[in-house]
């Protein structure tokens, strides 16, 4: 470490006084910007311990039990808002309850009934107050409960009973629902909610709760619009087609201005009078079956023909008609001119068949009865001028199907929108934005600076490093000239003694009985050298070079081998091995003679044996008397 450290301050030290004083002031900056982006990044996020305002003696007692623990907190905007980290929130609960120092909770249900001392000597005002206390806790803790609540509040209000059921009036509720954040409370729960409730609260009717989020919000109020709409589902078919058909409108007519003009530079709004009204008309049509007749086909005839002539007089009076008709009128027939008579009748019913059909005619509900549309165009309408509006007027009545006899309204107004609010926003938006380019350059910029602050740390390094390796670079050579010297001596002295050594074999080993002095036996003794001398010379004829462990050989083996590789290099070595293959042979002969001779002295050795052993065993006398001859000899 010492070492390094001097390694890295020489190059320093060698520095101008300005540029020491330059890199100081980078690197406590650097390391400055390192200490506050560490404290930046680790500081806590705190948030409230209890949801619920504690009263001041709780909170003092839990103050004085987190400094008795030794556990960090805050105070928010008032002394009963205790803050702690995010991180340690759950640890810092259990260990309160470990310590029993969590306020009390509120008396519910089971708090106002199980311990029943509470209703011991109480009024019945009391009771009841109690008893709607109750009530409404085990109502909030049920309703915490339901996923999309954080927390909720219930009060109810319990008329006094009357006497008289007409001065009796309803209980009602209200209720104050805190949603969790990301979450929004759906028709379906809110109505479960009331319904919930309602059946709770003895007498409670759903139409007397009202229900309230955090955002002032009438709940209750979606509902009764719902059920408005719900009441009659045709009307709701109805809005839900007039607002189908508007939106479809606007959005055509909006994005073909909004390609021209621009995103957001074009507002529109459409209203529709929608026809729902439902007609019918039946026609009842007879269609002849015969083509290019006018009649029908004849089912039926009845043909009646009748014919009176006389001359009657009219004496007791004519029944009939003429008898009633007033002096002077005419007689039917008439009577005048001697009473002539003459009466005739011709009559004929005929029945026809005729096709019928009967059509019925439906008009459809829902066609467009009148269209007002409004357009309002960012631009100035002095640019634009007013042949150009007037095609604008004419492309959006092609767009919406504009029918004047209808009584459709167009109206287009060409005007500078009002981009105040906008503006402002856009602006917060970049200087927000600034901000945060600004913060993310400081510390993209600090941390650029650490690698450029070990950049040069490790210029310096390398320069220092780099003159010192110089330097000893310059000693290894010189070491290596010394070394170079010292070893070429040594080569010298080697090769010298090496050459004495030499020597000293050849006059040594002239005499076979130099080699091997552990060995006495002559014989022995150059039977081994031979098949050494022998081994080494077939090595030489197979190699180029001395045996790898020549170092390690004996003075005589290395001495044989140096022999083999001068007879090689002479052009003798084949000669020098038929010689010794010779001599080998000779001697292998000569051993094979005298283990021959051997044998045979074995094997008389072997018969005498055997005579001696059947003389004793025959003649034992005869037998001890030649051992003693044998012996004697």
């Amino acid at each position: 470490m010492t070492e390094f450290l001097r390694q890295l301050w020489e190059p320093i030290a060698r520095l101008p006084r300005s540029q020491q004083i330059a890199l100081g002031v980078i690197t406590v900056l650097v390391f400055a910007g390192i200490i506050l982006a560490t404290m930046w990044g680790s500081q806590k996020e705190y948030i409230q311990l209890f949801e619920e305002a504690l009263k001041i003696e709780d909170a003092g007692k839990v103050v004085a039990k987190l400094r008795e623990l030794n556990i960090d907190y805050k105070l928010g905007k008032d002394s009963t808002d205790i803050l702690v980290p995010l991180t340690d929130k759950s640890y810092i609960l259990l260990q309160l309850a470990q310590e029993k120092t969590l306020p009390q909770a509120r008396p519910g249900w089971q708090k106002l009934i199980d311990e029943r001392s509470i209703f011991a000597g109480t009024t019945q005002q009391e009771f009841e107050l109690n008893y709607v206390r109750g009530l409404q806790e085990e109502l909030e803790n049920g309703l915490v409960r339901l996923e999309p609540i954080e927390n909720a509040k219930v009060y109810i209000v319990k008329p006094k009973k009357e006497v008289f059921k007409e001065d009796q009036k309803e209980p009602t509720a209200s209720i104050f629902l805190k949603l969790k954040p990301g979450y929004e409370i759906t028709k379906e729960q809110i109505r479960a909610i009331r319904d919930w409730v309602t059946t709770a609260v003895e007498g409670l009717k759903p139409e007397n709760i009202r229900i309230t989020d955090s955002n002032a919000r009438d709940l209750s109020r979606m509902l009764e619009e719902d059920e408005e709409l719900s009441l009659d589902r045709i009307k709701s078919a109805q809005l839900k087609h007039k607002k189908e058909v508007e939106r479809d409108l606007q959005k055509k007519l909006q994005s073909q201005f909004e390609q021209v003009f621009g995103y957001g530079k074009a507002v529109v709004r459409v209203d529709c009078t929608m026809d729902f009204d439902q007609k019918e008309a039946i026609s009842d049509v007879v269609i002849p079956p015969v083509e290019g007749s006018s009649t029908g086909v004849t089912i039926s005839e009845k043909l009646e023909n009748e014919e009176y002539r006389g001359k009657d007089l009219v004496q007791d009076g004519e029944p009939g008609v003429n008898s009633n008709l007033p002096p002077g009128a005419p007689a039917y027939p008439g009577t005048e001119n001697e009473t002539w008579n003459e009466y005739k009748r011709n009559a004929a019913i005929r029945n026809y068949e005729f096709t019928r059909s009967k059509e019925k005619y439906v008009k459809e509900q829902g066609n467009l009865k009148r269209l007002t549309v409004s357009i309002i165009l960012d631009a100035d309408q002095r640019q634009l001028g007013t042949d150009a509006e007037e095609q604008l007027r004419s492309i959006a009545q092609a767009t919406v199907g504009f029918n004047k006899r209808r009584g459709d309204v167009l109206t287009l107004m060409v005007m500078p929108f009002n981009r105040d609010l906008e503006e402002r926003a856009r602006r917060e938006l970049e200087e927000r934005q600034r901000q945060e380019r600004t913060m993310f350059m400081m510390v993209v910029g600090l941390l650029m600076a650490i690698p450029v602050l070990l950049g040069l740390v490790y210029i310096f390094v390398r320069v220092s490093r780099a003159r010192v390796l110089a330097q000893e670079q310059k000693m290894l050579e010189e070491a290596a000239r010394e070394a170079e010297a010292i070893r070429k001596a040594e080569e010298l002295r080697k090769a010298k003694l090496r050459e004495q050594q030499e020597a000293e074999w050849e006059r040594r080993f002239q005499d076979i009985n130099n080699f091997f002095p552990e060995i006495t036996d002559l014989e022995e003794k150059r039977r081994k050298v031979q098949d050494l001398r022998y081994k080494a010379y077939l090595y030489a004829r197979d190699n180029d070079s001395l045996p790898i462990d020549f170092d390690e050989m004996t003075p005589e083996e290395q001495y044989l081998y140096k022999e083999a590789f001068k007879r090689k290099a002479d052009g003798t070595l084949e000669e020098g091995i038929n010689r010794l293959l010779a001599l080998i042979a000779e001697r292998d002969r000569a051993r094979e003679d005298e283990l021959a001779r051997l044998k045979q002295e074995a094997e008389a050795r072997a018969k005498l044996e055997e005579r001696v052993r059947k003389m004793v065993a025959a003649k034992p006398d005869d037998a001890v008397q030649v051992l003693r001859i044998w012996l004697e000899e």
